[in-house]
């Protein structure tokens, strides 16, 4: 996993320094207020270290002067180094504190909400909500061991959005899950890196 992280992280080395390069033909491109984007990353948990949590989230959202707002989806599967996965959907808000005047670089911070639910390896989630004979309550009461769960939290981060090209951004951030009802780790750290398309 830390090689996947590593590789992640030499990609946006690369990136980063060809679009110092291309600044002068990126300084058009701005976050204007009402502007909406789509946004796409990999995730992989960084502590607690060997929990093995990796994945993927889809946002989409828009920017409102100093802050942008977002909603979408987040998926880790189970595997054999991290038994329980977890599908949620999440939102909330991301506050500029750091610009360039051309707002070719970004610094973001803020959060989301989370809920969704956690589920073993083998187990089909939406099958286990869906089904109603399927004798999974996921009110969180009286649950068999390895059964599907509700899962809610609060998921602060730290983001850096750089314009390399035009009306797409590279991304880069750390987030910290805190699950108040979760068979994941209550507390994690993840980095995740990817891509923005405005519009």
């Amino acid at each position: 996993m830390r090689k996947s992280i590593l590789k992640a992280a030499a990609l946006c080395g690369a990136i980063l320094s060809l679009s110092v390069l291309g600044e002068g033909r990126a300084m058009a491109q701005r976050t204007v207020s009402g502007q909406y984007f789509v946004s796409g990353d990999f995730m992989a948990a960084v502590h607690p270290a060997g929990s093995g949590v990796m994945g993927g989230e889809v946002f989409v959202g828009q920017y409102r002067g100093t802050f942008y707002w977002q909603g979408g989806v987040q998926f880790t599967p189970a595997t054999e180094v991290s038994p329980f996965g977890c599908v949620t959907a999440a939102g909330g808000a991301m506050y500029r504190f750091i610009e360039t005047r051309s707002r070719f670089l970004n610094m973001y911070a803020g959060g989301n909400v989370v809920a969704g639910v956690d589920f073993p390896k083998g187990r089909k989630p939406i099958e286990d909500l869906v089904v109603t004979d399927s004798g999974i309550d996921v009110s969180g009461e009286d649950e068999p061991e390895g059964a599907t769960k509700f899962a809610a939290g609060l998921e602060p981060r730290v983001e850096l959005e750089l314009f390399p090209f035009g009306g797409v951004a590279l991304l880069g951030g750390v987030s910290l899950p805190v699950k108040f009802v979760t068979q994941q780790d209550v507390f994690s750290v993840r980095a995740y890196f990817g891509l923005r398309v405005n519009f």
